[in-house]
Order: C-alpha cells, then sequence, then structure tokens
C-alpha cells in the first residue's frame, strides 16, 4: 500500500495488464510505499501510469510542461482527508511524501507538482500550509513548481495564506 500520482481500482484487468509490462518500464523507483491514512496506491499501478504517459508524451510535437498531481483518494473512491491529515501534522511524515513527491517530478522531467488534497479536516489545512512551505523550500533551487488545487467555495480555506504557501 502506499501513495501516489494517480488512482486506478484495485480490478483484475489492470492488476493483469500491469503485471504483463512491467518489464517494459523503464523506471521503477516508485516501489517505496507511503502509507497515509487509507489512501492507497500500489507501485505497479504508478509503473502502467508511467508508461501510458510516457507513449503520449512521445506522440507529442512539443514535449509539454509536465506536472504530475498527487492525490488523496483512498481504495474506495473516496477522500482520505483525515488520515491524510494526520500524516501532514507529523513532520518526519511531510518530509517523507516532500522527497517522494520530488521523486516523481525528477522521473518524469516535469516542471513541478500538483497537490490535489480534497476534504481534509479545518484542523489540517494549518499543517497543509506548512507541507506547501516546505515542498516549495525544496523544489524551488529545482526551478520546480509548487502549485495545488483547492475548494474556492469553502471558506474555511484561506486562500491567501495557500497562495503564499504555494507558487500557484
Amino acid at each position: 500500500d502506499g501513495f501516489a500520482a494517480a488512482h486506478f481500482a484495485d480490478d483484475d484487468a489492470f492488476r493483469a495488464h500491469t503485471l504483463a509490462v512491467f518489464d517494459e518500464i523503464a523506471h521503477c523507483d516508485f516501489t517505496d510505499a507511503l502509507k497515509i491514512g487509507r489512501t492507497c496506491f500500489k507501485a505497479d499501478n504508478v509503473r502502467l501510469l508511467q508508461l501510458q504517459f510516457r507513449r503520449v508524451l512521445s506522440a507529442a510535437s512539443h514535449r509539454p510542461q509536465v506536472l504530475p498531481m498527487i492525490q488523496n483518494a483512498a481504495n474506495d473512491g473516496a477522500w482520505d482527508g483525515e488520515g491524510l491529515g494526520k500524516a501532514l501534522a507529523d513532520p518526519a511524515r511531510r518530509a517523507s511524501l516532500i522527497d517522494w513527491a520530488g521523486q516523481i517530478v525528477a522521473a518524469e522531467n516535469g516542471a513541478g507538482i500538483v497537490f490535489d488534497f480534497e476534504q481534509l479536516p479545518p484542523s489540517a489545512l494549518k499543517d497543509y500550509q506548512q507541507f506547501l512551505k516546505e515542498a516549495r523550500a525544496k523544489f524551488a533551487p529545482k526551478g520546480w513548481l509548487v502549485t495545488l488545487a483547492v475548494p474556492l467555495d469553502d471558506p474555511a480555506w484561506d486562500m491567501k495564506a495557500f497562495a503564499n504557501a504555494a507558487d500557484r
């Protein structure tokens, strides 16, 4: 179980396909699991996403800027805001997630990262802002952007504070 940039349901068709293409994947650095609440992405799902994504990029006439997205979706498709909130409160787990996100950006020759953390409890929002500041401090020397998706209709989210914590 882990945390990753994409989510696929745990159905046999994806698993069988993933296992079939496993040896075709050149980059397999995402085997370390990062457990965050109920959020569960398997390393082979990330490898499948990488294979599909690289096919799209190789077909493009001009390579677009890539900003992988990390979400907090659980296996059942629900958002795990509570579990992620607990992880964001722990400096060591924040650092692990930032390091792991950096591995993704580097592996994809990305321009930055998009964090799409949904249904966080209000008590976790300050920790999320701190997480973004820490990610920005680590990514800025590499020229990488730290961006996020926010719920504009939620008054608990201080948009000015989030804008100050991230690049976009």
